[in-house]
Formats: structure tokens, C-alpha cells, sequence
């Protein structure tokens, strides 16, 4: 059973854009904006949820990671190999001396 519905829909790779520094730019994203919300309210309640809401994260992750893998093999083996899952790399930018 596909949980993705999405994989089926895009044909291609997206390695362009955001993509280029992050691999999951929206679950990075939902993680910042509740790590943000536990700071701005300084509850524990807030700080649980934070802690909550990302670990849900973890096993779509995974699951999203591999069905990736099969769906486009060696060439998105090799963009992980490039791209950081969650967190941003620093781009190089290429600069004429």
C-alpha cells in the first residue's frame, strides 16, 4: 500500500532549488516553525510537542527515503550522497578570482 500518493505523481528527480541544500525542505520547515513556537511561548507543554511532533517525522522519513531509493535508484542514491537529509550543507558557490 503506497502512503506516498505524491511519488506517484512527479516523474522527475527535484535537485534543483532548495532542494540542492536540503532533502526534506518542508520537514525541516515544520521542525523550525514548532521548535520556534515552543521558544516564543516558553512552556514545557511546547517544548513535549516540539519533541513529539518531530519524532512523528522520523518514521515518514524513512519511509519516504526508500520508496525514493527504489523509484529512482542510483541516481538518488547519489543525490543523498550530495544533499543533507535534514539539515542545510553549505553551499559552494563558484566565485571568478
Amino acid at each position: 500500500m503506497k502512503i506516498f500518493l505524491s511519488l506517484k505523481t512527479k516523474e522527475k528527480l527535484a535537485t534543483t532549488s532548495i532542494y540542492r541544500a536540503v532533502r526534506h525542505p518542508l520537514y525541516l520547515s515544520n521542525g523550525l516553525f514548532s521548535l520556534g513556537l515552543s521558544l516564543l511561548v516558553i512552556f514545557f507543554n511546547a517544548f513535549l510537542f516540539l519533541i513529539l511532533y518531530s519524532s512523528l517525522y522520523l518514521p515518514i522519513i524513512y519511509f519516504e527515503e526508500r520508496d525514493l531509493l527504489k523509484k529512482y535508484g542510483k541516481k538518488y542514491k547519489r543525490y543523498r550522497e550530495e544533499v543533507e537529509l535534514l539539515f542545510l550543507k553549505k553551499i559552494k558557490i563558484n566565485q571568478d578570482k
